[in-house]
């Protein structure tokens, strides 16, 4: 419904509450994001109001593959607690775009007003980049900054075909960040295996309420205070729980 793939509550929720360590709930929670996307897209291209534009993903694609290697070489050398902190910023920062747009919306874009020129494929490559880079290092698609950096820099496609764009990008994207997680034996496959299982179902069903007059707002409202809720439980683990530094400091005073 929103544009992203899951993986902003499923890695939170293997990692805080199924207790596995946060890198491998980050390769798990990939494979529920390519079930979902991947099914969200296909039921979008499916739907007889289908709002995917196939120009657009071609582009977002350049920019996630792109992303998705260098995200997955830069996750591999920093500590898991900044990688907590990467989310808690994405997090608040993603929940304070959706929000802002529940109270001040984007006019809806008029009919046969889309072109594709260089600044839109710009846009493009570079929000595609920017999710792909966050892909593997946090277990999402990349919508989260794919959603938003398509809505400032092609407008035109509206919040119903930027979310449908970004889920199909995010399909992909997922997929191959998974299989370089797979590589490395961190998937939890147990776990994934379910996860994938329900996601089957959640990815139609998201598109379906979608397209219900009326649901966009909710969604809007209810993905707000779901990332808000997650940020705040890892500020709350990242202040309670002492950075190693502070930790060897006070051992040695």
């Amino acid at each position: 419904m929103a544009g992203v793939g899951g993986g902003l509550f499923t890695v939170p929720a293997l990692y805080m509450l199924w207790g596995l360590p946060l890198r491998n709930a980050v390769a798990t929670g990939l494979v529920l994001v390519a079930v979902n996307s991947g099914t969200a897209t296909l039921a979008e291209s499916l739907h007889d109001d289908s709002m995917l534009n196939w120009r657009v993903i071609g582009v977002l694609l350049i920019g996630t593959l792109t992303g998705a290697q260098l995200g997955f070489s830069v996750q591999k050398r920093i500590p898991a607690r900044l990688v907590k902190q990467i989310f808690l910023v994405v997090l608040f920062a993603a929940g304070a775009k959706v929000c802002s747009e529940v109270f001040f919306p984007p006019s809806a874009p008029e009919a046969g007003a889309f072109e594709f020129g260089f600044p839109q494929v710009l846009a493009s490559i570079v929000a595609g980049f920017g999710g792909g880079v966050l892909a593997p290092m946090l277990g999402v698609g990349g919508g989260l900054l794919i959603v938003p950096g398509l809505l400032v820099g092609v407008p035109e496609l509206g919040y119903g075909g930027v979310r449908a764009c970004s889920m199909a990008a995010a399909a992909v994207t997922s997929a191959r960040s998974a299989w370089m997680h797979m590589r490395d034996g961190r998937v939890e496959w147990r776990s994934a295996g379910w996860l994938a299982a329900s996601a089957l179902a959640g990815g139609v069903l998201g598109v379906q309420m979608f397209h219900v007059q009326g649901m966009e707002i909710v969604a809007r409202i209810a993905l707000t205070f779901m990332l808000w809720f997650v940020a705040w439980r890892f500020y709350r683990e990242l202040r309670d729980v002492p950075p190693p530094a502070a930790v060897e400091d006070r051992d040695a005073a």
